[in-house]
């Protein structure tokens, strides 16, 4: 076989797992861009019917020092999952030490962004904007108008450079409905494409408890007229300790806890 052929072969295969891995519902955090094996990974995620994986894009790790961009580590990481057919969804977030916090300095975020988003292009179809960011452990002192000047400036910033990117909202700790209303009472709807929650219940179980949380954001969401985005849930889990698991409910209902 030729070279030209055998690489044009290549990249139908590549396009054809990277098509598998965005249409596939079902997807695990899991820390491969923090020096969690990405390929035994993504390879046990195929295994197991996964096809997305949700990593963090520390801005630290790519600008270690001002101005100097790298990003040969994460090239390995896309690189190694797109290999296994996986598709990464990144967490683009945390601040650098000359630009603390994020949303006091947006110009160098927009730096941020644009390298991300030129870097990789269509490699990453979405992206999401922070984790956790109504809980102090993620973003010192939550507050929804500041987080909204960073996801806007990346959504402007990402859509400049390709319309088709999907921007994420941060996966919440919880579901924080007086912190996403907030947002969406400051014109938020405009700035995100993907609603995105993390409903843990501990120490319930989900079943039931997870229903009404959605249904709850739904109708919310529905009340500034945007209810026709998609709801991600891009963390959840049960609770360790002994509990039943009951049918019915968003549990059985793929649709509902995707990122896809």
């Amino acid at each position: 076989m030729d070279t030209r052929r055998a690489s044009l072969l290549a990249c139908a295969l590549a396009s054809s797992l990277a098509f598998a891995a965005v249409n596939n519902p079902y997807g695990s955090c899991a820390h491969v861009t923090r020096g969690e094996p990405p390929a035994r990974t993504c390879a046990m995620m195929r295994q197991a019917g996964m096809g997305w994986v949700r990593s963090d894009f520390d801005w630290r790790s790519i600008e270690k020092k001002k101005g100097e961009w790298d990003f040969a580590y994460f090239d390995k990481v896309v690189a190694e999952c797109e290999a296994e057919g996986v598709q990464l969804l990144p967490i683009l977030g945390y601040s650098v030490p000359w630009a603390h916090p994020a949303h006091a300095h947006l110009d160098a975020w927009e730096e941020y962004v644009r390298k991300v988003v030129t870097h990789y292009g269509k490699r990453l179809p979405v992206l999401e904007v922070w984790n956790e960011e109504n809980i102090p452990g993620f973003w010192k002192d939550p507050n929804p108008t500041n987080y909204l000047a960073v996801l806007r400036r990346t959504y402007e910033t990402a859509k400049k450079i390709d319309p088709n990117v999907r921007i994420a909202f941060g996966g919440t700790a919880g579901v924080p409905f007086k912190f996403i209303e907030e947002v969406y009472k400051l014109g938020g709807a405009k700035w995100f494409d993907i609603m995105n929650i993390h409903p843990y219940s501990h120490p319930r179980r989900p079943e039931g408890v997870m229903d009404a949380q959605i249904e709850k954001l739904r109708l919310m969401m529905a009340q500034y007229g945007d209810a026709q985005k998609p709801i991600w849930i891009t963390e959840v889990g049960w609770p360790t300790h002994s509990v039943s698991i009951s049918e019915g409910g968003a549990s059985r209902r793929a649709g509902c806890c995707s990122p896809a």
